[in-house]
């Protein structure tokens, strides 16, 4: 029997008892065909993304792939059996420099906003950045969203510039504001392992 796709056939924002089991996992292949659909939503309406075209099946196992690598994860946020939204890490850029900073994403299925989810999917990313070694986790989010701005702002990001009319989408250009959350807890290790350099330079300058 074949399972319909499209937002119309997503679950009510109403769950039932049973369906408000809470959960945010590290996605599988078979949750591809949901994601595909909330990011197809976002493609067709709004300016969440860039993207024009729909992303197609091939598209989506492909995406799933480049996430299979655990430094930059593909994880999804679950009320009982439903999969209402998900997020990931992405690399910045493929120059070898920018390996310890990050992009964040996070969607939702329209019907599922503002029910904590996007917070949930948010703060489990930042813990994964923080196992996985990265530095900085960036967020590019355009101008008007605001509740994507509150979502990271509250998150601890701040934002670091805006790109002016860098988007056109909707037939209007589109700013792009930057958002940044610099780890902390790494910047702790790096420091502890540069003082531990320190002092047994210190104690015996032959070490270099």
């Amino acid at each position: 029997m074949s399972r319909c796709w499209a937002p119309s056939c997503w679950p009510s924002s109403q769950p039932s008892r049973a369906a408000r089991r809470v959960t945010i996992r590290q996605a599988v292949l078979a949750d591809v065909p949901v994601c595909t659909a909330i990011y197809n939503y976002y493609v067709e309406v709004g300016v969440s993304t860039f993207d024009e075209q729909p992303r197609s099946a091939v598209q989506g196992l492909e995406w799933y792939s480049a996430h299979r690598d655990p430094r930059y994860p593909l994880i999804v946020w679950e009320l009982g059996e439903d999969l209402l939204g998900f997020g990931t890490l992405s690399r910045w850029s493929k120059k070898s420099g920018y390996d310890r900073s990050v992009e964040v994403s996070v969607f939702v299925s329209p019907g599922h906003l503002g029910q904590g989810g996007g917070r949930l999917l948010l703060s489990r990313l930042i813990a994964m950045a923080e196992e996985a070694g990265h530095h900085v986790l960036l967020g590019r989010i355009e101008a008007s969203n605001k509740d994507s701005l509150i979502l990271f702002q509250r998150s601890g990001f701040t934002p670091v510039g805006v790109l002016r009319e860098v988007g056109f989408k909707q037939e209007r250009w589109l700013d792009v504001l930057i958002l940044e959350r610099i780890l902390k807890n790494l910047n702790r290790s790096l420091n502890a392992r540069a003082c531990s350099r320190v002092s047994r330079t210190r104690r015996n300058p032959s070490v270099t």
